[in-house]
C-alpha cells in the first residue's frame, strides 16, 4: 500500500486510504467506543496508528476530521436521497458509510465525532450549496407538512362532497 511521509492537513486521502479508515471505522469495538466516548480523542489516536499499520500516515486530527466530513456528506447523501421525487445522488463511499450509520436507529448514533464541546456537526455539516443540514432539513420537514396539510385539505373536501351527495339522496 502506499505510505505517506507526513501528516499534513491539506494533503488529500487516496481512495485505498479511506476504503481502509472505514474499514477500521467500522469496526463494533471502535463504533461502541465512538458511541460512548464524550471526548474521543483516544480512540482517535488508535485510529492514527492502526492507518499507519497499513501504511498510511495520518494524525488523530486528520482521522477525526476525515469521519466527521464523510458523516456530513453521508447525511447530506441520505438526507437528500430520502426526499419524494428527487434525482438520487451517488456518492463513491455511500455503500460503506451504510453499512456503517444507516441500519443504527438514529438515538444510538452519536451525532458527533469531535469532542462534545465542539460545535453541532448537523449546523456545522453543509449541503454542496453551503446550506447546513439543519437549515436543509427545515426546510424539507416544512415542505412534506405543506404536502401533507395540502392533501389533508383535499380529503376534506371529498369527505364534505360525499356527505352533501349523501344529504342530497335521503331528501
Amino acid at each position: 500500500m502506499s505510505s505517506h511521509s507526513n501528516s499534513r492537513p491539506n494533503m488529500p486521502w487516496s481512495n485505498g486510504e479511506v476504503k481502509t479508515f472505514l474499514s477500521l471505522v467500522a469496526e463494533e469495538r471502535i463504533q461502541g467506543e465512538l458511541d460512548g466516548a464524550a471526548r474521543n480523542e483516544k480512540i482517535f489516536l488508535e485510529l492514527a496508528e492502526a492507518m499507519a499499520t497499513h501504511g498510511f500516515t495520518r494524525s488523530s486530527k486528520q482521522c477525526r476530521d476525515k469521519l466527521k466530513k464523510l458523516k456530513c456528506e453521508y447525511r447530506a447523501v441520505a438526507v437528500h436521497n430520502g426526499r419524494r421525487g428527487v434525482d438520487k445522488r451517488r456518492w463513491k463511499w455511500f455503500k460503506e458509510m451504510d453499512a456503517i450509520y444507516g441500519k443504527r436507529p438514529a438515538s444510538s448514533v452519536r451525532e458527533s465525532v469531535v469532542d462534545s464541546a465542539g460545535p453541532s456537526p448537523v449546523s456545522s455539516c453543509t449541503s454542496g450549496n453551503g446550506q447546513s443540514l439543519r437549515e436543509l432539513i427545515s426546510e424539507r420537514l416544512a415542505a412534506a407538512a405543506a404536502d401533507i396539510f395540502s392533501e389533508f385539505e383535499k380529503t376534506i373536501a371529498r369527505y364534505e362532497k360525499e356527505i352533501d351527495r349523501q344529504r342530497r339522496l335521503l331528501e
